[in-house]
């Protein structure tokens, strides 16, 4: 059943470049401005679920309430002195009331600490009471789209086939459907 789905996938993408839809062609621009989209937000982090303050002064909710709220989780989940602290916050789309819009962390240039706290994430679940917020990395377009059509296809393949054991893992920094019993030697991150 998955060879077939395959083959008709090969076909479907040959069809589309004879027609002169190659859209599996980027150019060159395309991939470059790419790399330097994905180098600049390596050291930002995307937070969800970060309540927020209902001063009406722009100043006082961006240095004050957000900059607390931040601080104060990043030291509940990473361990020793670090005092790490964002250099920017930024709350991300325009104010409306009842919802909480996320939060752009932008640390300096060290990829390593957007790292820890990404491996630390999971110990918000166990905080007293658990931390709703989510943190995930800043992503590109190319690769929010790319990681929605990664789970569309996990949610497909799961329903199709049964294959509860798929799981998205980081496999040599690219989001893949791999097995969950596969150990790869890779180092893959399940950040999902």
């Amino acid at each position: 059943m998955l060879i077939n789905r395959l083959l008709s996938e090969v076909n479907e993408l040959k069809n589309q470049k004879n027609n002169g839809n190659n859209i599996s062609y980027y150019s060159e621009e395309f991939i470059i401005n790419e790399i330097g989209d994905r180098n600049m937000r390596a050291s930002n982090l995307i937070l969800y679920n970060v309540p927020e303050s209902n001063s009406d002064n722009t100043a006082d909710r961006k240095n004050t309430a957000d900059s607390n709220v931040v601080s104060n989780l990043i030291d509940s989940i990473i361990i020793g002195d670090k005092n790490i602290k964002p250099v920017k916050l930024l709350r991300l789309g325009i104010r409306v009331h009842d919802k909480t819009r996320p939060i752009k962390a932008i640390f300096s240039s060290s990829k390593s600490l957007v790292f820890e706290i990404l491996k630390s994430k999971k110990k918000l679940l166990s905080l007293n009471p658990p931390s709703n917020i989510g943190i995930s990395l800043d992503r590109t377009l190319y690769q929010r789209n790319y990681m929605k059509k990664l789970r569309e296809e996990l949610e497909s393949r799961r329903s199709s086939d049964g294959g509860n054991e798929l799981i998205i893992r980081y496999v040599r920094g690219t989001p893949t459907i791999v097995s969950r019993n596969d150990r790869p030697n890779t180092r893959g991150k399940n950040f999902f």
